[in-house]
């Protein structure tokens, strides 16, 4: 498996992988159960975490520089994977309630470790509709990588996923390489997590 091919784990459900040839598909907005703003341009706002009364504010997210093509490419994928139980949008939503995910660096959370992602919640049962979450790649990461954290965080804010782990990292997107499949050139930083099951192989990965 090459760093194109990124995988996600999401309990319960084995692994996930997101492909990147996934047809187009737009939901009906009047179909879908949860609206989620995907915000690629960089934004000021943030980061409230009930579960561990955590609250950051005066957060700077910076733009993505992830072009308007890719991102496209990256709505429709997540967009077909979730059929109209949620609605992924790159323009902001008209719903009067409604999630978003931030895509861009930050150094926000730098004091809490390094991540891929992270969740506001664990939302079970989705009683929070507008919990938000991050995603910190830019234009540097390939469309799939993008894409399968984004799949993580929703698993988190929208269906309550639980992998568990200590302080912020029940929150974060964690890496997995399953059995019979290969990975090169991963870089785990400091906070995240590489599961490699039996039989998986991960090639020059930077720890």
């Amino acid at each position: 498996m090459s760093q194109e091919e990124f995988t996600t784990y999401i309990p319960n459900s084995a692994v996930q992988t997101v492909l990147a040839d996934a047809e187009a598909n737009t939901p009906s907005t009047q179909n879908h159960t949860q609206t989620i703003y995907l915000d690629f341009d960089g934004a000021d706002t943030y980061y409230h975490n009930r579960d561990l009364d955590i609250f950051i504010d005066n957060i700077n997210i910076e733009d993505s520089g992830i072009d308007a093509e890719r991102i496209a490419l990256i709505v429709d994928t997540l967009n077909a994977l979730y059929g109209d139980d949620i609605y992924f949008t790159s323009d902001t939503p008209t719903d009067e309630l409604y999630s978003t995910i931030y895509i861009g660096l930050t150094s926000a959370f730098d004091d809490y470790g390094s991540f891929l992602g992270l969740a506001e919640n664990i939302d079970s049962g989705n009683l929070i509709p507008n919990d938000n979450a991050f995603v910190f790649l830019d234009s540097t990461a390939s469309n799939e990588l993008v894409t399968s954290v984004i799949a993580h965080e929703t698993e988190h804010i929208v269906s309550g996923m639980e992998h568990g782990g200590d302080g912020l990292n029940r929150f974060e997107a964690t890496i997995v390489v399953s059995s019979g499949q290969v990975s090169s050139g991963l870089i785990i930083s400091s906070g995240n997590t590489l599961f490699v099951s039996n039989g998986g192989i991960a090639n020059s990965t930077r720890v």
